[in-house]
């Protein structure tokens, strides 16, 4: 009989760029909010990262987590993002929805002017494709912010209680 709590998961290791299988990993639990994909392990090792790094988790219509990719790689202050590679993992999985996380090395919360563009231009592109953009994170070693909901919700990693629904 088949575990419902759990199933496979695809991720792609951002330190490694190798397929990890994540059974059993990940409970099967409703996304309640953008900000609950905050506390996978995966999202948050990327806080910790010296250089930006992109993200995308592809969620079902349920918004069970149907895979974690990485999706760039970038320097220390800026990623090279495109709306064709942020999809295109979203597609093959045929995922209903997505959540794009990305990281600030030098800990700042707040998003820049670029974040704010490229989050825009993956919201339309997301239209287009018929996949939704819930939220676009931006994830340091201080906490977790929003960059399509109020950034004055910036969440500190110490916090229990993550706020906001999707």
């Amino acid at each position: 009989m088949e575990d419902r709590n759990y199933r496979e998961t695809r991720c792609i290791c951002p330190m490694c760029g190798q397929d990890v299988p994540w059974k059993g990993f990940i409970a099967r639990e409703k996304v309640e909010g953008a900000w609950s994909v905050a506390n996978v392990p995966m999202i948050k090792s990327i806080a910790m990262a010296e250089k930006e790094t992109m993200i995308m988790v592809g969620l079902d219509t349920r918004h069970y987590i149907k895979c974690i990719v990485l999706v760039s790689i970038g320097t220390m202050d800026a990623s090279l993002v495109h709306p064709r590679e942020c999809f295109v993992h979203a597609i093959l999985v045929k995922a209903a929805a997505v959540i794009f996380v990305h990281n600030h090395p030098s800990g700042q919360l707040i998003p820049s002017q670029d974040d704010i563009n490229i989050t825009d231009k993956l919201v339309k592109s997301g239209e287009i494709l018929g996949i939704s953009v819930l939220d676009s994170l931006i994830v340091s070693s201080r906490g977790v912010s929003s960059i399509i909901y109020d950034n004055s919700r910036a969440l500190s990693w110490e916090k229990e209680e993550i706020p906001g629904e999707v």
